[in-house]
């Protein structure tokens, strides 16, 4: 199965963030989310990846929020560290 890339620009606004990753989920069937790069962001769009059971891959070290969530940590993902990928597949 092919996977098709979405970059998208939630402006580190996290209700938008917020939106955006419901949207990109319901709509676009997304099932990993490479970003938000804000803490913000990130916390804003736990509860919308635990809803549905999404995988979140970022690249700061650490954050409390992550804790017992579906995210992932990682030091270097893409040339621009804030760059939001979503995938669907």
């Amino acid at each position: 199965m092919p996977i098709e890339p979405f970059v998208e620009d939630v402006a580190s606004d996290p209700l938008f963030a917020k939106e955006k990753a419901k949207y990109l989920i319901e709509k676009e069937n997304v099932r990993i989310l490479i970003g938000p790069y804000t803490s913000a962001c990130r916390k804003a769009v736990i509860p919308v990846l635990k809803q549905y059971n999404v995988l979140l891959f970022f690249t700061q070290l650490f954050t409390k929020a992550m804790n017992k969530t579906n995210g992932f940590t990682t030091r270097v993902l893409c040339p621009i560290s804030s760059c939001n990928f979503l995938f669907r597949g």
